[in-house]
């Protein structure tokens, strides 16, 4: 994969608070198939896993740093904007949303990302949003609807459906088995679909601030939200989940873990290994990592091993 500058220029989307990359790579589904990588982040990145894994790659570029941000509103509206400007132009484009705490492994090049993504997209029937997967979540409040691991995984990684082997592996304690659940954390597919995805979500979270009629109280409307919840607020994700579940005709998870690791509950020093030709596994779906993602406190639990398989990454092989 190479990066075109020239698309790179061109694509620059000011006060957006978005970080962009743009490769072009090649896959078998298409001679010159492009990929966007944008992280939305208002904050600085300096002491973020994406800027770590980042570090010294000049084509990472932070755009509209300093936005005022109002909560996860303010996220979902940036990320929408961003995909409609793309939408507008090119709805095929192929777009990757990650977030800070995000680690991109430059072992893992844009050609391997590209067709890692449509091997899944294939193996799904056609499903082309891909979000990543783990062993839990506190984001959906409709658990029985969310769908366990499928047949054609299971087959091919039976370790992902054995329930000793996901114990073994996972650093506390998890609801169910597998690694189904929904994390909005890195999310991939074609800008027109999720343009219409981050619509259909911010839509959602602003309608609970909102009073739908005269006398209205949204206030309380909001206040039995996170009551229902365990007392947790609304973020942008329990908005993607409702978008997944009523739409898993379009729609999947990372099974497999085998474009996003979702390293919340895993033990990643049991199964990272940086091997001698200087690529980053994940031993236990045994699959080159491209994207791991640490969500919540596990960022901070792992940090120094994590930091150490950057710093063994990017010595000389």
């Amino acid at each position: 994969a190479v990066w075109d500058p020239e698309i790179a220029e061109h694509s620059k989307i000011h006060g957006t608070g978005i970080f962009e990359l743009v490769y072009v790579g090649s896959t078998p589904s298409s001679p010159k198939e492009t990929l966007r990588i944008a992280s939305v982040e208002t904050r600085t990145l300096k002491d973020t896993l994406l800027r770590l894994s980042t570090k010294g790659d000049e084509r990472f570029q932070q755009i509209g740093k300093g936005e005022v941000f109002r909560g996860f509103r303010t996220k979902m509206a940036i990320a929408n904007q961003y995909l409609k400007n793309i939408t507008a132009t090119n709805p095929e484009q192929l777009v990757l949303l990650v977030d800070s705490d995000v680690v991109i492994a430059k072992s893992c090049d844009m050609d391997m990302m590209i067709e890692k993504y449509h091997n899944i997209v294939k193996k799904s029937g056609g499903k082309r949003i891909i979000f990543g997967a783990e062993l839990n979540s506190f984001d959906t409040d409709r658990p029985s609807e969310v769908p366990h691991v499928p047949h054609y995984i299971a087959n091919a990684k039976p370790q992902l459906i054995d329930l000793e082997q996901l114990k073994q592996l996972a650093d506390r304690k998890y609801e169910q088995d597998g690694f189904i659940y929904m994390n909005s954390g890195t999310i991939m597919g074609p800008a027109s679909m999720l343009e219409e995805m981050s619509r259909t979500a911010l839509e959602g979270y602003l309608d609970l601030f909102q009073a739908r009629m005269p006398g209205d109280d949204w206030k309380k409307r909001l206040a039995n939200y996170v009551k229902k919840h365990n007392n947790r607020k609304p973020t942008d994700q329990h908005f993607y989940w409702n978008y997944y579940l009523d739409h898993k005709d379009k729609v999947t998870v990372d099974f497999g873990q085998e474009l996003f690791n979702v390293m919340s509950f895993v033990q990643v020093d049991k199964v990272w290994e940086v091997r001698d030709d200087g690529a980053l596994y994940n031993t236990f779906v045994d699959e080159q990592v491209c994207l791991a993602h640490f969500p919540g406190h596990s960022k901070f639990k792992y940090w120094t091993f994590i930091r150490e398989s950057l710093n063994a990454l990017s010595a000389p092989h």
